[in-house]
This record gives C-alpha cells, sequence and structure tokens, in this order.
C-alpha cells in the first residue's frame, strides 16, 4: 500500500520523582488494567482513558498519538508529577491502522 503520511505527537514522560503507587496509578488510568474478583474467579477488564484513542506504544514511556487527540492525554498525564516531553511527527497513516 502506498505511504500515506500523517501528523502525530511522541509523548515522552518521566516517572522518576513518581512513587511506584503513583506509578501504577498512571499506567491503570492511561492503559487500564484487569480487575479480579472472588479471589480470582471472575475478571474484568477496566478501560484506561486511552481506551478509544488510536495509540502506538514504542517504549513504556512513550506514546504516539494523533494530533486531535492531545488534549484529552495531555489531561490524564497532568494529573500526575511527571516530566513531559511532546514532539511533533510525520508517521505512516497505517501505524495507526493496526
Amino acid at each position: 500500500s502506498p505511504y500515506k503520511s500523517m501528523k502525530a505527537l511522541l509523548l515522552c514522560y518521566t516517572l522518576k520523582k513518581a512513587t511506584p503507587t503513583q506509578r501504577t496509578a498512571l499506567q491503570r488510568e492511561l492503559f487500564g488494567y484487569k480487575d479480579y474478583s472472588n479471589k480470582g474467579q471472575y475478571t474484568y477488564q477496566r478501560n484506561g482513558k486511552l481506551a478509544g484513542i488510536s495509540y502506538i506504544r514504542p517504549t513504556k514511556s512513550d506514546i504516539i498519538i494523533k494530533e486531535e487527540d492531545e488534549p484529552k492525554v495531555r489531561k490524564v498525564l497532568h494529573q500526575f508529577n511527571i516530566s513531559l516531553k511532546t514532539y511533533k511527527i510525520q508517521i505512516n497513516q497505517a501505524e495507526f491502522a493496526r
């Protein structure tokens, strides 16, 4: 298929100053988690804030999102005490189709 370029944002965040509890809270808030109840008899997938957003996660602390989704993601990230760097990038549109 032909290469179709689109604008995206690379968000790089660091959790160095965060406690392990804060790190877990952020990961759960963004990406969701599996919830177990009744001693593991039932499992529920709890969706994170990125559930309705197309994103790529090249490493544990990097997220590539579409430009229009930035306010939603930034809002979540700013609730936590993290340092954030944002880079405007061009990416193949097919990357988000996965």
